[in-house]
């Protein structure tokens, strides 16, 4: 049994870049452009998804190959939980033929459309009785085709679309958790059986384009929905899956006490470091956890913790020309005041973030803050600006 990081160009956590001792770290044009094969029993993480295609022909574990296939395709996925979910409406859809979709909102009030293979909820968009849908379709594609210079069509489906119904209730700017999105970092131990590294509510902000801006976690957190979760990946594990040493990272729906799947993405925990907050929290390493098959205590680790601890991405502005703006750094972590506790700046031009942020609180108003940010707020001309 051996242990692999295959890196890619994108942005991989410093806990993982910088810590050689947890697995022989490849390059994904080592794996691209050479005959190296993964044995059955090997243990991979890939943070960034386009080294995934070359991880699934490369390994001999038939169980993975499949289940990366299976997250990856969204159309795929809903097949396959359509017994968790039996009167679930979704349908595959071609870009193209959006504008000519005939939707029944007598007993669906709102839809959700967003590529088939999707990345970091791009193009992701809600669909009510007073949509335009051919102005839709057009902003899809023009957003699609800007993040595609991001990822690859392995990544991020140009052409092809899910519509499937809207779970639940909008939820912009509530912290309420009777209905709430969950999102989480697990991994299917040696054995096959699902550990939790990460446990996160996922509000939404009150501008769609930021989708991602804020998670936090708590003790709280993990006292109501560890036990669901854990049920929720041994019933999948009994649908034939047989995975094991398989990490991942998933999102919920929760309407009152059930968990509805949105989605789960293979072989990484959450993106741009979000799985690193536990790390800021509790003070484990989630890759560690992985990749030596721990099961952490939380009870204990949460033992005395009665803060929230938050994960910020600082979105690069909604319209901000990159060319001639730049991000304020300075400025974005100034806001947390002594509740930040860590801080790390990401390449703005090379991906649609400029920063994390990392903060603990007891007040749920920083909270609601960075629900309603306006992220051009810390761009500055390039003349005006301040360095970082």
């Amino acid at each position: 049994m051996k242990k692999y990081t295959v890196f890619s160009h994108g942005y991989a956590s410093p806990l993982l870049r910088c810590d050689h001792r947890l697995s022989t770290e490849l390059d994904f044009d080592q794996v691209k452009h050479t005959s190296i094969q993964f044995e059955e029993d090997d243990l991979l993480y890939v943070p960034s998804e386009d080294g995934l295609i070359w991880v699934s022909q490369r390994t001999r574990n038939t169980a993975i190959a499949s289940a990366i296939e299976l997250f990856k395709n969204k159309v795929a996925f809903r097949q396959a939980c359509a017994d968790f979910m039996p009167d679930f409406f979704f349908k595959e859809v071609a870009v193209q033929d959006m504008h000519l979709l005939k939707l029944d909102f007598s007993r669906i009030g709102c839809y959700i459309i967003k590529p088939k293979r999707g990345y970091y909820a791009t193009a992701v968009r809600t669909i009510t009785p007073d949509t335009d849908l051919l102005q839709l379709q057009d902003e899809i594609q023009a957003e699609l085709a800007i993040r595609s210079q991001y990822y690859p069509e392995t990544m991020l489906s140009s052409q092809s679309l899910i519509l499937e119904e809207f779970i639940g209730k909008p939820i912009e700017n509530s912290l309420g958790l009777d209905e709430a999105e969950l999102a989480l970092d697990l991994f299917y131990d040696r054995n096959g059986e699902p550990v939790i590294v990460g446990l996160y509510h996922h509000p939404h902000p009150t501008c769609s384009a930021y989708f991602h801006t804020l998670y936090y976690t708590s003790q709280s957190i993990y006292a109501r929905f560890s036990g669901m979760v854990i049920d929720f990946f041994q019933a999948l594990q009994k649908r034939g899956l047989n995975l094991k040493n398989f990490p991942v990272h998933a999102e919920f729906k929760v309407i009152g006490t059930r968990l509805i799947p949105i989605e789960i993405n293979p072989y990484r925990f959450g993106g741009y470091g979000l799985a690193d907050l536990l790390h800021h929290a509790c003070g484990i390493n989630p890759y560690e956890t992985y990749f030596e098959s721990r099961h952490p205590d939380w009870p204990s680790l949460w033992a005395g913790k009665p803060d929230l601890y938050g994960c910020v991405v600082g979105y690069n502005g909604q319209g901000i020309d990159l060319q001639t703006h730049e991000p304020q750094r300075a400025e974005f972590k100034a806001m947390f005041g002594n509740s930040l506790l860590h801080s790390q700046p990401l390449d703005h031009m090379n991906c649609p973030l400029f920063a994390m942020a990392y903060f603990k609180t007891s007040d749920p108003d920083l909270l609601h803050k960075v629900l309603t940010l306006d992220y051009r707020k810390f761009f500055k001309t390039i003349e005006e600006s301040t360095p970082c």
